[in-house]
């Protein structure tokens, strides 16, 4: 690999930008699908919270005048 970086560096270049290409891609997308997960799983804890409160507002007695 020493005669491709010494005589051709475009070359070696473009070989590892191929190699590394669809490493870049797939850790990126894995990286926007944790994300999307985390920010699906933050919704549903955040609706059922919501849920468990509004049920407890209804819970309590209202006082009768």
């Amino acid at each position: 690999m020493s005669f491709l970086t010494a005589f051709y560096p475009r070359v070696f270049s473009i070989l590892s930008a191929m190699f590394l290409a669809p490493f870049v891609v797939f850790f990126g997308l894995m990286m926007s699908v944790f994300a999307l997960g985390l920010f699906l799983i933050s919704v549903g804890a955040l609706s059922a919270i919501g849920k468990q409160v509004e049920d407890a507002n209804f819970k309590v007695p209202q006082p009768s005048n």
